[in-house]
């Protein structure tokens, strides 16, 4: 079986596991999977050979299994793996692994394709800490009152970055447009500030930037900042909004 990304990122985090980058960008590409997860039950019309959107509406059970004292659920990040685990037909739900992980019961396991000379198992305390890895990962910071900042539009946006980046705009009818610079504040190493351009509330402009900080993460080294703001006409994101021109604009925006 051809190895797939999240395969030849564990393999190599495996191979090495002194080496905190290469952890990283494992952890990284998995909480970025579309998971293949087995389940008890859905409605009776759906097929077997259809996967179940987890909508929030349904509610769908993955399932448990028991080994020893514990409790686990299989996961896989193809489809063709969990085929060759179940041997027969198992209706599944496929759903990114960093939304997946944020309804799992704190006691349970995960087994990553279980059955494959490639597999990881996830404890408790692992999948905790990559809640909150997570959410760190993609946390908005707030640049303090009169805190020194300097900014430099870039020759070029490296592609993965903007790639993912485009890949999660064209999901958000609501984001207008976003400008990407390289930016330092303070004493700070130069990292990127993304301006995001959109038509609605700051609790849900929060919600956005965490979703952003997983959609981009593998793009970028495990020491390189994105910081995400909102542009609301403040002396920081209207300044960079004068110097370059959006790097994305959502097309009926024009």
């Amino acid at each position: 079986m051809t190895l797939t990304p999240l395969d030849q990122a564990l393999l190599a985090a495996q191979q090495d596991p002194e080496n905190q980058s290469l952890v990283d960008q494992f952890y990284a590409a998995f909480l970025g999977t579309v998971l293949v997860v087995p389940i008890y039950e859905v409605p009776t019309h759906v097929p077997m050979n259809v996967p179940v959107e987890a909508d929030g509406k349904t509610p769908l059970k993955p399932i448990v299994i028991p080994s020893g004292e514990i409790h686990y659920i299989p996961v896989f990040d193809s489809l063709q793996k969990m085929v060759q685990w179940a041997q027969e037909e198992v209706r599944y739900m496929q759903i990114e692994a960093h939304s997946f992980l944020a309804g799992l019961h704190p006691d349970i396991y995960l087994a990553l394709n279980p059955g494959q000379e490639l597999a990881k198992e996830f404890v408790p305390d692992e999948i905790a800490w990559l809640k909150t890895w997570t959410d760190e990962r993609a946390k908005k910071e707030v640049l303090p009152a009169g805190t020194e900042f300097k900014f430099q539009v870039p020759k070029r946006i490296p592609h993965l970055l903007q790639s993912k980046l485009f890949a999660y705009f064209g999901k958000k009818p609501e984001i207008k447009a976003a400008y990407l610079v390289k930016f330092q504040y303070g004493r700070e190493p130069m990292g990127w500030l993304l301006v995001v351009d959109m038509a609605s509330r700051k609790n849900q402009f929060e919600d956005v930037a965490k979703e952003i900080g997983t959609a981009v993460q593998g793009a970028m080294g495990s020491q390189v900042r994105l910081d995400i703001v909102l542009k609301k006409g403040e002396e920081l994101d209207m300044e960079i909004a004068k110097a370059t021109p959006p790097f994305y604009v959502r097309p009926h925006f024009h």
